[in-house]
């Protein structure tokens, strides 16, 4: 089968400018002034079968995802009111096709024919592509149904915005998240629309507007997180994705390091050599059973490995180039030193990329405490002599500037009971201008489950009494006060599940913190955000049209199977 690397393009990387950290910016509120809008592109989501692969939905509810595997494994509308239908019985060929993201053409090659007679002779394919097509579609509009219930019941909801490439075409997969009525964090994948020639801010957000209307959402969603600046805002409060902003900060950094450049350049030539000696056999058994990759220049996460992998076989990959007569590749001691220095420094996103990854995503909620101890071990590493860190350090005080005056960031990080003394342990005029600002927050949103005045002011009180907001104000503060003396849970507990079993005690705090957990910190599930690069896909797939792709991506993400014998 012919093969084509992923390709991206370079021009299209770009992210926040360096003079403002886009947090900061989003505190004070984005603006559409300049015509260069910039989006990050990603891998092409139709390579393998795990990519947008997975439950619609990850449970928080405390069980693990290999439970969740192997229980409910239906896709059920968190609903009382609302649209409903039965699920449309799809086959297991179309079933093998959505979960694997196969091309629909499969059905016509000889040897996928005669590998199905084989397994069952009796077995009926499919004679043509029209066929599987009007069966895909069929499975899309009995699941679009169930997304549509799950959204019915739902009064916020969070966008994210991924763009990616496939050949030379953009492409936008817009997904929704929200928590439901018995807290459980739900991500659905809703469209995905060609972007080609016209990836600029306004008309990618116009995209966004145009789904949200499509799907009935756009009074519901509150808050977008793509990879963007400069976007025009339609009421809309606009979050750079974490993952990517990591990306920008290693970036900005290698650019004020030329020696780092260069030792770079020069790790991915002996790489490449040994990429070459391995597929011609001369390795052999000369290197340890260490997979050696290759690094992309505007990841973070690509480089670690690479130069872990370098770092643990240098005398191995030293004798091995002496041998082959590349001398000039081989790493000194001040190289090798510098690479330390590196893996050093990148250990730390790693770490915080490993602890992300561990849940399909991640809210908000982390990012205030996860800057703070990222930049404390930065400056730490800085101080033992790690120039690297240094640098790294200063950049990413340029990226994430100020987070902890974000106020969306602020009331997520307060909600999260694992977190909340780093927003409510204080006294300080900044500490009570934030409680301010987030009971008037809470005032305007309501209970859960109800939006007047519960406490009597006068005999025929109403909603709008006299007293109702100073009434209402003060059960705000006195609820605030109460949420901020109880325990903290352990940091791997479940701020959901925390909710689920409490929130009957706070119904004011409750209402905000189902809005503001729900706010993810990632555009892409944090497992490929922070995923090895180098991936490829088939050119197979270049004859899939755009209603085929948006289907299968939409079917991927959102269609549970269950597991056979």
């Amino acid at each position: 089968m012919n093969r084509r690397k992923y390709s991206k393009n370079s021009a299209s990387r770009g992210h926040f400018q360096r003079a403002k950290g886009p947090y900061e910016r989003q505190r004070r509120g984005f603006t559409y002034g300049s015509p260069h809008f910039h989006t990050s592109v990603n891998e092409d989501p139709l390579e393998g079968g795990s990519t947008f692969s997975g439950h619609h939905s990850y449970s928080r509810s405390g069980r693990s995802p290999h439970e969740n595997d192997t229980k409910d494994k239906t896709l059920k509308p968190d609903v009382s009111g609302g649209p409903s239908k039965e699920r449309y019985n799809a086959s297991p060929l179309v079933r093998m096709i959505v979960t694997d993201l196969q091309p629909l053409s499969i059905i016509e090659g000889a040897g996928f024919r005669e590998f199905m007679r084989a397994l069952n002779p009796g077995h009926s394919i499919p004679k043509g592509i029209s066929t599987l097509r009007s069966e895909l579609l069929q499975l899309y509009e009995s699941v679009k149904t169930e997304v549509k219930a799950s959204l019915y019941s739902t009064n916020d909801v969070v966008l994210t915005s991924e763009m990616w490439t496939r050949g030379t075409e953009f492409y936008q997969t817009v997904s929704c998240h929200f928590i439901s009525h018995n807290w459980e964090l739900k991500s659905y994948v809703l469209e995905t629309k060609d972007c080609t020639g016209k990836n600029t801010g306004e008309e990618i957000v116009n995209q966004l507007q145009t789904i949200s209307k499509e799907w009935e959402i756009r009074e519901k969603v509150h808050v977008v997180v793509m990879n963007g600046s400069n976007v025009p805002s339609p009421g809309w409060t606009y979050f750079p994705c974490f993952a990517h902003t990591l990306d920008r900060v290693f970036k900005d950094a290698l650019k004020g390091d030329p020696t780092c450049e260069a030792l770079l350049k020069k790790c991915r030539q002996v790489v490449r050599f040994l990429h070459q000696c391995n597929a011609t056999g001369k390795l052999k058994d000369s290197l340890p059973p260490y997979e050696l990759m290759l690094s992309e220049e505007t990841r973070w996460n690509s480089t670690f490995y690479m130069l872990e992998k370098l770092s643990q076989q240098h005398n191995a990959i030293n004798n091995m180039l002496s041998h082959s007569g590349e001398k000039s590749l081989r790493l000194n001691n001040r190289e090798l030193s510098k690479i330390n220095e590196i893996v050093a420094a990148l250990r730390l996103f790693e770490d915080a990329a490993k602890d992300m990854s561990k849940q399909k995503y991640v809210s908000v909620s982390g990012i205030i405490p996860l800057v703070k101890l990222l930049k404390e071990k930065l400056a730490e590493q800085a101080r033992k002599g790690n120039k690297v860190a240094e640098q790294l350090a200063g950049k990413f005080t340029q990226h994430f500037v100020r987070v902890e005056d974000n106020y969306t960031l602020v009331a997520s990080t307060t909600l999260d009971a694992r977190f909340k003394d780093f927003t409510l342990s204080g006294d300080s005029s900044t500490e009570q201008t934030r409680r301010k600002r987030l009971i008037k927050e809470i005032l305007s949103l309501g209970k859960a489950g109800q939006s007047t005045c519960t406490t009597p002011v006068f005999p025929d009180n109403c909603p709008d009494g006299l007293w109702e907001d100073f009434d209402r104000g003060s059960e705000c503060e006195e609820e605030l006060h109460r949420y901020a003396a109880k325990k903290k849970i352990p940091r791997g507990g479940n701020p959901l599940s925390w909710w689920r079993f409490n929130g009957e005690e706070f119904p004011n705090l409750q209402r905000a913190a189902r809005r503001y957990l729900g706010i993810v910190s990632t555009c892409p599930p944090t497992v490929r955000a922070f995923s090895r690069a180098g991936q490829v896909y088939s050119l197979q797939r270049l004859r899939l049209e755009l209603e085929t792709i948006s289907v299968m991506l939409f079917l991927n993400g959102n269609y549970i199977f269950s597991k056979s014998n």
